[in-house]
């Protein structure tokens, strides 16, 4: 598991506590019919996700895909281990 990086503007601020949140993106793309799958992403400053406009994914990492209920999720392989009950598909 990685360990949780700052972004460089903030690696000299401390910080009492550490603010992780993860978050789900509806994906939206014309090969996806319905309104059930979702990017997974994290990030160490919530207060930016208002501004969030889009979402970006490596093209040399692994992803992998988890079904929960009816939704299915997508996220880092490296990112789901120990948080998750993989489900590769």
């Amino acid at each position: 598991m990685r360990e949780p990086r700052f972004a460089e503007a903030e690696s000299g601020v401390c910080r009492p506590f550490l603010a992780l949140v993860y978050v789900k993106f509806q994906i939206k793309d014309a090969k996806i019919k319905d309104d059930k799958h979702f990017l997974i992403i994290w990030t160490t400053t919530p207060w930016t996700l208002v501004a969030n406009v889009a979402v970006a994914v490596h093209p040399e990492m692994s992803y992998v895909s988890i079904k929960v209920g009816e939704e299915t999720f997508f996220l880092a392989q490296d990112l789901s281990i120990g948080y998750w009950k993989i489900k590769y598909s």
